[in-house]
């Protein structure tokens, strides 16, 4: 699912796991997630179909961000580190992430109504099974090109106006 307010984008997830089965997350560094269970969410906020941001979380809490300069899914850059939060849980029934990501850490036009790229990559060690939103074939080298759209974020504030108006109270929220 994806909120947004003034402020800030919202995605939260549910990722189910077989019954017995376990959930593969250890603790680690950020952005050092290789063998532990994470989703990851893509926008290509300029809809060029080259270039992508990247926040992820693995199970166990453990925050990834990426920018993608080029169009291709291996080839990225893990130091670009925003400013972001997401939180998990973990339960019999799988795992569940909620990302907060403030719109002043993503490039995008200012239009009344934004059309993104969009990508969702589920990777599960345990099944050795990479699960994405839009499908990239694993014989091209590609990333933003492949994803779908995302819809519906519409009449956000300048930011830098909206920060000499906030002392009034906060923003609306809305779905999309």
């Amino acid at each position: 699912r994806f909120l947004y307010d003034d402020d800030a984008l919202f995605v939260g997830a549910r990722m189910s796991k077989r019954p017995g089965s376990r959930i593969q997350a250890s603790m680690a560094r950020r952005d050092k997630v290789d063998q532990s269970e994470h989703l990851l969410v893509a926008f290509d906020t300029f809809l060029d179909r080259r270039t992508a941001y990247v926040f992820g979380v693995t199970a166990q809490g453990v925050r990834v961000d990426r920018y993608h300069a080029r169009d291709d899914e291996t080839v990225f850059d893990e130091t670009y580190d925003m400013v972001w939060e997401a939180k998990t849980t973990m339960d019999a029934a799988g795992w569940t992430a909620e990302l907060w990501i403030p719109f002043s850490q993503l490039r995008f036009d200012a239009k009344k109504n934004l059309v993104w790229g969009l990508n969702i990559h589920r990777y599960t060690p345990t099944l050795n099974e990479d699960d994405y939103w839009a499908p990239v074939p694993r014989t091209v080298r590609a990333w933003s090109s492949r994803f779908g759209t995302l819809t519906g974020i519409e009449r956000l504030r300048d930011r830098r106006l909206h920060r000499r108006e906030r002392a009034g109270g906060g923003g609306v929220g809305h779905t999309l």
